[in-house]
């Protein structure tokens, strides 16, 4: 079966075990070329204060491989890449980080949904950080 779903659609999530099942095909695309270059370069919240730990796979780009360590203070980050993954920590995909980020899926649908994967209040603070937006992309020109 081949449909075009309407931007925001949740169709998909209603079948269940759907992943492995159905592959989805983007009109348009987004691509993290560079975990630690993206997270140091991105804004948060002024009022946010926090260390996240995230578990980031890739398979595509080895370098983005690797669990990094993202210090947030008062809105400024810091970032590095860590030696050992710790406790506390979110495991996602790179492409579960790229939806995350561009507000496309929230932290807590995606920990529904078993795509990210972690403690409740590291999930939590990505729900304040990266938060569920519309954005759109005008494809004509």
């Amino acid at each position: 079966v081949l449909w075009s779903a309407p931007m925001g659609d949740k169709l998909l999530e209603a079948i269940p075990h759907w992943q492995g099942k159905c592959t989805l095909h983007p009109d348009v695309m987004t691509r993290i070329l560079s975990v630690e270059s993206l997270l140091s370069l991105s804004t948060y919240p002024p009022n946010f204060t926090g260390v996240l730990w995230l578990t980031i796979t890739d398979d595509i780009i080895p370098a983005n491989n690797g669990t990094f360590s993202l210090s947030i203070h008062q809105g400024t980050a810091a970032i590095r890449k860590m030696a050992y993954t710790p406790n506390a920590y979110c495991s996602l995909s790179i492409k579960n980080l790229t939806a995350l980020i561009m507000g496309q899926v929230s932290a807590l649908e995606l920990a529904e949904q078993g795509q990210l994967t972690g403690i409740e209040n590291q999930i939590h603070a990505l729900e304040k950080l990266f938060p569920k937006k519309k954005n759109t992309i005008n494809e004509s020109f």
